[in-house]
């Protein structure tokens, strides 16, 4: 256990509940229900146990399920502006150009992996808990630029000469 996991094991976002779920109520798991999987947990427990890899990462969405999760996407990137307002954030957006729906599928990425790093003594839903690669700064500077169809490297200074 590290100094950070040592200082915070119990508090608001761990009080100290170790919650796993009984064998038993497994088939009514979200992800071995067959109204939501192909896979149930018989077969999920079966292929985990020949391969040694997590049975929840052998469950497998049926599309109505992964339609759900396209829904939330869509709402996200719909009520963006209602939400910002709501919520007194000043959004800077890319030169007036709203979130599109893969950027906010990028944001839940990156939520996950901000909260995997600073609340490393959640585990969640999925039990990841490490990040694959760690972030390592570059010393020389980087040239950013967007597509040349978006017709906005004009806009930044350092923009590569013949992108507009």
């Amino acid at each position: 256990m590290n100094e950070r996991t040592a200082a915070s094991s119990y508090g608001p976002w761990n009080p100290g509940i170790d919650s796993r779920i009984p064998e038993s109520l497994l088939p009514l798991a979200t992800i071995f229900r067959s109204d939501n999987s192909f896979t149930g947990v018989e077969y999920a427990t079966e292929m985990q146990d020949l391969t040694g890899i997590d049975r929840k990462q052998l469950a497998m969405f049926r599309p109505q399920r992964l339609v759900l999760h396209e829904l939330m996407i869509r709402v996200m990137a719909d009520r963006q502006e209602r939400e910002f307002e709501r919520l007194g954030i000043t959004f800077r957006s890319l030169f007036g150009r709203r979130l599109q729906l893969i950027d906010c599928q990028n944001l839940f990425c990156e939520v996950d992996k901000y909260a995997r790093v600073h609340h490393p003594e959640i585990a969640g839903r999925s039990g990841r808990s490490r990040i694959k690669q760690r972030f390592v700064p570059k010393q020389t500077q980087i040239q950013y630029w967007y597509p040349p169809k978006w017709r906005i490297n004009h806009m930044i200074p350092s923009a590569p000469k013949g992108e507009e």
